[in-house]
């Protein structure tokens, strides 16, 4: 947490600096939330990128379990990495730069 960096307009002169890793303190290929007190056992799961990190943590309040899949920091593809069976819905929060890129076409084809 950097509120005290952020107050006294310490944190970050470099105005590209990867902002969103606050969310998760890093970026990773796969990040799981879970939520044992949600009202269902549904499992979603989000192909995302630094654009979906803000918003990942809303999602969890109504699912049991949130993975979230971000292909330029995963190591396989997501057929690799996610069990597909386990998921109840699926959705694609990524920026349109990252949409359309080949890393991100190549993690989604079956691995």
């Amino acid at each position: 947490d950097h509120r005290e960096q952020y107050g006294k307009d310490e944190w970050g002169a470099d105005l590209f600096t990867n902002r969103y890793g606050e969310y998760f303190h890093g970026d990773y290929g796969l990040i799981t939330i879970e939520n044992a007190e949600a009202e269902s056992d549904d499992v979603l799961l989000i192909v995302g990128d630094s654009f979906s990190n803000n918003m990942e943590r809303f999602f969890a309040s109504h699912y049991k379990k949130v993975l979230v899949y971000d292909a330029r920091y995963a190591e396989e593809s997501i057929e690799n990495t996610v069990d597909m069976s386990s998921v109840d819905d699926i959705l694609f929060m990524l920026g349109s730069t990252n949409m359309a890129s080949d890393d991100s076409i190549d993690a989604l084809r079956e691995g």
